[in-house]
C-alpha cells in the first residue's frame, strides 16, 4: 500500500510539473505574440495572396511593393519555398492578416504538444508517467528554437510533426497511404524531408516511396495549373538556380551567421562573414590566396554528397542484428533527420526543432541499455549548447581564428550526428552485404 501511495505521489508530481511548464509555455508565447508581427508569417501570407491574384512573390519589384504597402516599417523576408507550397499556404490568405496569424499561432502551440506525444508516447512507446517523458517534454517546451518557430510564425513544428507521423506509421507497419501522405505533405511544405525517400529506398519500401512521389507529382500538376507560369521561372532564377555558397533571392547570403548548415560553415570557412568583419578561417590555416574564394567554398557540395553516400552504404551494406530491432530503425531515421539539417542549403536556428527527436532517440537508447557513460553526457552537453542563443556580433567571434566558433551550433549538430552513427555501429554487426 505504501508503495502504491508513493507511485501515485510521484505520478501527481510529474503531471503537475509538466502542467505548470505547459502553462508557462503558453503564457510566454501569447505574450511574445503581442510584441509585434512575426518575422516569417508575412512572407507566407502575402506570397499566397499574390500567387492567387496572378502575381509572382519571387519578383523582387512586386515583393518590394508589397512591403511598402503593408509593412513599411518592418522587413519582409523573401519567400524561398518552392512554388507548389503556395497551394498549402493559400487557406491562410482567405482570412485577414490578424486572424490568419492567430490560426498559425494556435496550430504551432498544438503542434508542439503533438510533437511531444508522437516522440515519447508513439515512437519511443514510453508511459506518460515516465520521468523521461516529463523531463524531455519540458526541454522541448523551453527549447529556444521551438519558441522562435512560434514567434516567427514558421511551419517547422508542423513539418516535424508530419515526419514523426510518417515515422510512427512506418514503425507500426501501417498502410502505404498512412505512411506516404504525411511524408508527401512535409516535402511539399519544406522539400528537405525528401531525403526520407532515400530511406524508403534503402528499406525496400518501394510502394510507399512511389506513392509518396505520386502524391507530390499530382499535387505539383494541380499547382502548375492554378499558379501563374512566371512564378516557376521567377523561383528558378532567384532561388532554384542559386549555387551553394551564393546569395538567395538577391539578399540572403549563404555565409550569414544564422545559417548553421554545412553550406553555411563551408562558405564562412572560405569567405568569412562580411557583415561582422570576420575573416575566413582558411586565411589562418591556408595562406594561399587561391584557396579562399567562392569556387573553393562550393566544395561543400562534394562533402555533403559524400555524407549521403556514407549513410547510403552504411545502411545498405549492414543488416540489423535481428528483424525486430526497432531501436536500430529509430536510430536510422534519427540519422536522416540530422543529415537533413546538415546538408540543407540554409538551416536557421529555428530549424533545430527538426533534430529534437534525434536527441531523445539517442538518450533513450543509452538509458534503455544502462549506458550512462561518456556518450550519454556528450549528447546532453551538445543539446545544452544548442539551447543557447549566442551573440555572434560579440568581439570574441571577430578575433582571428575564434571566428570558427560562429559555427557553434553546426559543430554541435555534427557531434550528435557522429554520436548517432557510432551508436548504430555499436548496436549492429557486420554480415554479408545486402544490395538493393
Amino acid at each position: 500500500m505504501a508503495m502504491i501511495n508513493k507511485q501515485n505521489k510521484n505520478a501527481t508530481l510529474l503531471i503537475s510539473l509538466f502542467f505548470l511548464f505547459s502553462l508557462f509555455f503558453i503564457i510566454k508565447n501569447i505574450s511574445r505574440s503581442w510584441a509585434g508581427i512575426r518575422a516569417d508569417f508575412p512572407s507566407f501570407y502575402y506570397a499566397a495572396d499574390l500567387a492567387f491574384n496572378g502575381l509572382s512573390p519571387y519578383n523582387n519589384k512586386i515583393w518590394g511593393a508589397v512591403k511598402l504597402l503593408h509593412l513599411p516599417d518592418q522587413d519582409l523576408y523573401p519567400f524561398l519555398h518552392i512554388p507548389f507550397s503556395l497551394v498549402l499556404f493559400y487557406p491562410l490568405s482567405l482570412f485577414n492578416f490578424q486572424i490568419s496569424q492567430s490560426i498559425l499561432f494556435i496550430t504551432n502551440i498544438v503542434a508542439t504538444f503533438l510533437l511531444i506525444y508522437l516522440v515519447f508516447i508513439k515512437i519511443l512507446r514510453k508511459s506518460i508517467l515516465d520521468p523521461f517523458v516529463t523531463i524531455g517534454g519540458i526541454f522541448i517546451l523551453l527549447f529556444p528554437p521551438v519558441q522562435d518557430t512560434i514567434s516567427h510564425g514558421q511551419v517547422n513544428l508542423i513539418v516535424i510533426g508530419l515526419i514523426c507521423t510518417f515515422w510512427w506509421a512506418l514503425k507500426e507497419n501501417k498502410s502505404s497511404i498512412t505512411i506516404s501522405l504525411p511524408l508527401a505533405v512535409s516535402i511539399l511544405l519544406k522539400v528537405y524531408p525528401g531525403i526520407f525517400l532515400l530511406y524508403l529506398l534503402t528499406k525496400k519500401k518501394f510502394k510507399c516511396m512511389l506513392l509518396t512521389v505520386g502524391i507530390i507529382v499530382l499535387f505539383s500538376l494541380v499547382a502548375f495549373l492554378l499558379l501563374p507560369t512566371e512564378i516557376w521561372t521567377d523561383w528558378y532564377s532567384t532561388v532554384g538556380s542559386i549555387k551553394y555558397g551564393g546569395v538567395f533571392a538577391g539578399r540572403i547570403p549563404s555565409w550569414k551567421v544564422g545559417n548553421q548548415s554545412l553550406n553555411g560553415f563551408i562558405t564562412r570557412f572560405f569567405l568569412g562573414v562580411r557583415n561582422l568583419q570576420i575573416a575566413s578561417i582558411s586565411d589562418y590555416i591556408f595562406p594561399l590566396k587561391w584557396w579562399h574564394n567562392a569556387t573553393a567554398s562550393m566544395l561543400w557540395g562534394y562533402i555533403s554528397f559524400g555524407v549521403l553516400i556514407l549513410i547510403w552504404l552504411f545502411l545498405v551494406l549492414r543488416k540489423r542484428m535481428d528483424a525486430g530491432n526497432e531501436t536500430r530503425s529509430d536510430l536510422e531515421i534519427s540519422m536522416f533527420l540530422l543529415t537533413m539539417y546538415l546538408v540543407a542549403p540554409i538551416s536557421w536556428g529555428h530549424h533545430l526543432v527538426f533534430i529534437l527527436p534525434s536527441i531523445f532517440v539517442l538518450l533513450n537508447h543509452f538509458i534503455s541499455n544502462n549506458s550512462l557513460s561518456g556518450s550519454f553526457w556528450v549528447v546532453i552537453i551538445l543539446s545544452v549548447i544548442l539551447s543557447v542563443n549566442f551573440k555572434f556580433d560579440h568581439p570574441f567571434f571577430q578575433n582571428g581564428i575564434f571566428g570558427i566558433f560562429v559555427s557553434m551550433h553546426f559543430f554541435s549538430v555534427l557531434g550528435i550526428w557522429f554520436m548517432n552513427l557510432l551508436t548504430i555501429y555499436n548496436s549492429s554487426r557486420i554480415i554479408e552485404p545486402e544490395f538493393l
